[in-house]
């Protein structure tokens, strides 16, 4: 996976003019409790690639085609997506500690403004893996991290001052992800658990059969063989597990994370909407409609693990993972592309 250092244009290659690029932080934590000196959210994070495509989406016909179905044209409605993935330089894990969370991770977004961000963290007591709404500002002062230290309700005040009824400011009790939960659960499942030779080996959607051994990825080299995720040998047979939508964070280093993103971009969406107003104000109330309705609110998720204690649990959890991208991603597209045309109109 790539790190978030300036890259030299010179060693970059060009990217196609019909192709459209989007950045992603990812993180996942370093180890936690004595069970889990390695944390299996930083080892499926670590095997990610650099970048990811996300082929274009086609179009069929709006008419009846007089070709055989074999032979009908279909029309790209949106280029292929570049998805390049961030990580901290040099790539690290996020320590389990509220301070150095909390100083880190806003640091990293003002300086590289990712596109998309993704946490990824252990569940020790879950078996399924599974995406969280939301999170809460406050709650976590319950349990000492790595570092026997907690994060007071006095500290989240601090930090994210409460919603005060008479001025309605402040930052709310709870912030969800602006990406469209339920669009990106339903493609999450379409890329895990599709047909056709595609999805993820031994990946099942809530009460539905997995994929078994001999189709979908498997390893590095696809196609549910018997080759090791490395290529050098044998593998044993995958387990079999779920993907879950989830509403149920918890209030340790995973919430809090989530909600310290979260509410970064918050904050950011209510500075952007204090600009468009006051222009609105000043100029002829024409404004900037367009640019201001193209950001996506609050492009956050979190990714729940369980333990993964083999090698080719953490390369199947990897392979979950890129699928989860690719749906933040397409939702993320989507979600702009009509915030954009709705400007257009709004702008006439």
């Amino acid at each position: 996976m790539g790190d978030i250092r300036p890259e030299d244009p010179a060693l970059s290659p060009p990217i196609a003019s019909s192709e459209r690029e989007v950045t992603v932080l990812v993180t996942g934590f370093g180890p936690f409790l004595t069970a889990f000196p390695i944390n299996p959210s930083w080892e499926i994070v670590r095997r990610l690639p650099p970048t990811l495509t996300l082929p274009p989406t086609l179009t069929l016909p709006s008419h009846p085609s007089p070709k055989p179905p074999s032979s009908t044209t279909t029309t790209p409605s949106s280029p292929a997506t570049k998805i390049t993935l961030l990580a901290p330089a040099p790539p690290c894990p996020l320590r389990v500690s509220y301070h150095p969370t909390a100083a880190l991770l806003p640091s990293l977004l003002a300086a590289h403004r990712p596109d998309l961000v993704l946490h990824v963290g252990l569940a020790a007591g879950r078996d399924f893996f599974a995406i969280e709404r939301g999170a809460a500002r406050l709650g976590y002062a319950r349990n000492d991290d790595v570092d026997g230290r907690r994060w007071s309700a006095k500290e989240s005040d601090a930090a994210w001052p409460p919603r005060r009824e008479e001025r309605g400011l402040g930052f709310p009790d709870r912030l969800e992800t602006g990406l469209g939960f339920e669009g990106v659960w339903d493609k999450w499942v379409g890329g895990c658990c599709g047909g056709g030779g595609g999805g993820v080996e031994g990946v099942r959607g809530p009460g539905e059969e997995g994929r078994g051994s001999g189709s979908g990825r498997g390893g590095e080299g696809g196609g549910g063989g018997e080759s090791g995720g490395d290529g050098k040998g044998p593998r044993r047979r995958r387990r079999e597990v779920e993907i879950r939508p989830s509403d149920n964070v918890g209030n340790y280093l995973c919430g809090f994370s989530y909600y310290t993103t979260l509410a970064w971009f918050w904050a950011r969406g209510k500075e952007r909407e204090e600009q468009q107003c006051g222009e609105e104000g000043e100029g002829d109330g024409e404004g900037d409609g367009e640019g201001a309705r193209v950001d996506v609110e609050r492009p956050v998720l979190f990714l729940h693990v369980p333990p993964c204690p083999e090698e080719e649990d953490v390369i199947q959890g990897r392979e979950i993972t890129e699928e989860l991208i690719k749906a933040m991603v397409g939702c993320y597209l989507a979600q702009k592309d009509k915030n954009q045309r709705e400007g257009e109109v709004l702008a006439v």
